[in-house]
């Protein structure tokens, strides 16, 4: 029973997450998740980010000054600072093999179960 429940949730995991790399890209795609490259070799990785006058600014979270006031804290970055930019896109190809490898796995798994089972029945005590 518990072996079918471990088996349901992990091809569930696997079926809805999928796999994910980075690529080398020159233009981001507005609102997606990348990784920015200085010249000074700092990498800043965000979620939250927009084009200001060809500038990306990154939005970097609050900072809390003085008893509970908290303020936005942005990080611009000069086109002519950048390096190189990274995106986080869908890898297909890898999700396929991920999950046809454990698809095959789970049936190998179940049919030396069975062959296991019917051994034992066969040969019995």
């Amino acid at each position: 029973m518990i072996k079918k429940f471990i088996i349901s949730v992990l091809m569930f995991i696997l079926l809805f997450t999928g796999c994910y790399s980075w690529r080398i890209i020159d233009t981001p795609e507005p609102g997606s998740h990348i990784k920015i490259y200085t010249m000074h070799k700092g990498v800043i990785e965000v979620k939250d980010w927009r084009y200001e006058d060809g500038n990306i600014v990154c939005d970097m979270g609050e900072e809390k000054l003085e008893g509970y006031t908290a303020v936005k804290v942005y990080t611009e970055i000069d086109k002519k600072e950048l390096y190189q930019i990274e995106e986080e896109y869908f890898d297909a190809v890898n999700t396929l093999v991920l999950i046809g490898g454990t698809g095959l796995v789970v049936i190998i798994g179940v049919g030396i179960g069975i062959g296991i089972g019917i051994a034992d029945a066969i040969i019995g005590d």
